[in-house]
């Protein structure tokens, strides 16, 4: 168990402040600073860097990954990573306030448990409420490169102090570009003890192909265990992920098999640790950490931030275009068409518009290339991909190696066409690894299924078979009520036969539930209650599951 729990009053005029922590590293830090002020580092990694002097936490906190506190007479200040690594909430009513990293402590309280209206209707837009808002009323998380400074009245506001303005760097060609990267990976991951022993999760994608690939260089081959999840062990990802595994010379990745109960067991512990910022349809990893001995000295290689470092969201449009205002984003659309087609009232829509305008400015400030991309790097994968890093480090040691300063930087500095489609990604594999670049992929970037450099417009046999399939899928759950499928080789779990069938039921009393407690009207259980056959709307059901559990007491 991992947490921080940071409880402050204001008695006999001045703050006082009481810090209950466990699993994290605690370390003093020398500072340049007034005697009077103490600062205190807490991570949940051990590192030696905290013993330099340095010339404000800011600096420090974009190199290390933690939480500094700030403590003194009249104020504290609360920092938090470049990243957020430790997602970190702040409870204030009235004279009371209570800053915690693990949502359980929240709940296992006598505390105001309000719902936040507007969080509850960002988190079934986007899965997770927007900026500093969550789903209850008095409890405010912090964002990425933040600071929280309270006064002696304990009155407190939130200030940025990086908001990713990198300017972009000159590269020759793309062979250049590549020979940096290889020097940036090389430098991290040679860093890992060779004689540890690792767990990490391979895919079918592009990302930790790359990642296994640059691990070969440092680790030995039995020390190394590899893992693949999914609903049926021929699924391509497994397929995929064995290929690459014997290329490099390791034994086949265990294959952990999601069931329906895989999401009904996580349902509770997992939504509690987050409060539906992480909804129960992404329990994989959880599952497979819970229901697995994992041993008390092994590590997790984790690829959490590669998706940014390399470039999945970037668009080649940029704000130096034309139409670069806030109406033209697709979050801007998505808002709009949500609200109209579930009839959510006006004042709550512009409630929403509101937020996403404040981290419309911050990209504004930025020098991220388009507001897509800047959404995805620092709303949803800060919230849901790096909160759901620091759930699992409740399990097992993990290692990030993508949070390094060194490559963010290097890699938020290329010009967008090095990593627009992750082509980065593909260009390092064609030169250090090409055995590799021969084999295919399931990764997003790659235009589903098809073969490495694709011909522009090229439409494949996987591709026009994945349509057929989906389409007799369809039919067939319709006709037999999800009792025949024919088996589905390209998607990775079935939540829809899952939703649709086994869960049905607890779906249909989160329903009733959110009703009760006002926040759904009948009007739009109807639009919500109809089987699903869409993605969106498979997930958007398993969200709505996930928000009962962590808005209704038990």
């Amino acid at each position: 168990m991992n947490s921080l729990e940071i409880r402050i009053n204001n008695q006999f005029n001045k703050l006082n402040i009481e810090i209950q922590q466990e699993g994290f590293f605690e370390d003093k830090i020398v500072v340049d600073k007034p005697e009077n002020i103490k600062y205190i580092f807490y991570s949940l990694c051990k590192n030696n860097k905290f013993t330099e002097k340095l010339t404000s936490p800011e600096i420090f906190l974009k190199e290390n990954d933690g939480i500094i506190v700030v403590v003194s007479r009249n104020y504290l200040k609360i920092y938090v990573d470049k990243l957020r690594t430790v997602p970190l909430y702040i409870y204030k009513k009235d004279n009371e306030v209570i800053i915690f990293s693990d949502f359980n402590s929240f709940y296992e309280k006598n505390l105001d448990k309000n719902v936040d209206v507007i969080g509850f209707w960002e988190n079934l837009i986007f899965e997770n409420p927007l900026g500093e808002r969550t789903l209850f009323k008095y409890v405010k998380q912090f964002t990425f490169a933040s600071v929280a400074i309270f006064d002696k009245n304990l009155d407190y506001k939130f200030e940025k102090y990086w908001t990713f303005s990198l300017p972009k760097i000159n590269i020759k060609n793309e062979d250049e570009a590549v020979e940096i990267l290889n020097t940036h990976l090389n430098r991290i991951f040679s860093s890992l003890n060779p004689s540890d022993k690792y767990l990490f999760a391979i895919s079918g994608g592009v990302d930790s192909r790359l990642t296994l690939a640059v691990m070969n260089r440092f680790i030995p081959y039995k020390n190394l265990s590899l893992m693949t999840f999914g609903y049926d062990e021929r699924i391509r990802e497994y397929q995929y992920a064995k290929e690459v595994a014997k290329a490099l010379g390791y034994k086949k990745p265990i294959f952990h098999k999601l069931i329906a109960e895989s999401y009904t067991i996580s349902l509770k512990p997992l939504i509690r640790k987050a409060a539906s910022m992480i909804g129960v349809q992404h329990c994989h990893m959880y599952d497979f950490l819970r229901s697995n001995h994992i041993g008390n000295d092994d590590y997790m290689i984790s690829t959490t931030y590669s998706d940014p470092v390399f470039g999945w969201a970037v668009n080649l449009k940029t704000k130096f275009d034309d139409n670069n205002e806030i109406e033209y984003t697709s979050q801007y659309n998505k808002v709009k068409k949500f609200c109209k087609k579930y009839n959510i009232n006006s004042d709550i829509e512009e409630k929403i518009i509101e937020d996403l305008k404040k981290i419309y400015n911050l990209w504004i400030e930025s020098t991220v290339d388009s507001f897509e991309e800047f959404f995805y790097h620092f709303e949803r994968n800060i919230k849901f991909h790096i909160n759901y890093t620091h759930i699992l480090a409740d399990s097992i040691k993990l290692i990030c190696p993508f949070f390094d300063l060194g490559l963010i930087e290097y890699s938020f500095s290329l010009p967008a066409k090095y990593r627009y489609r992750k082509k980065i990604i593909n260009l390092f594999i064609d030169k250090y690894f090409p055995e590799l670049s021969r084999m295919r992929n399931i990764s997003s970037s790659s235009l589903f299924q098809k073969p490495r450099k694709p011909q522009k417009g090229e439409i494949t046999f996987d591709f026009i078979k994945f349509k057929i399939l989906n389409r007799i899928n369809v039919l067939l759950s319709i006709l037999s009520c999800d009792r025949v499928q024919i088996f589905n080789e390209y998607i990775t779990e079935n939540q829809g036969v899952n939703i649709r069938h086994y869960h049905r039921k607890l779906f249909i009393e989160s329903l009733k539930k959110l009703k009760s407690t006002g926040l759904l009207n009948e009007q739009q259980i109807k639009l919500f209650k109809g089987k699903p056959y869409r993605a969106n709307l498979i997930n958007l059901q398993y969200q709505i599951i996930s928000m009962k559990q962590a808005l209704c007491e038990e």
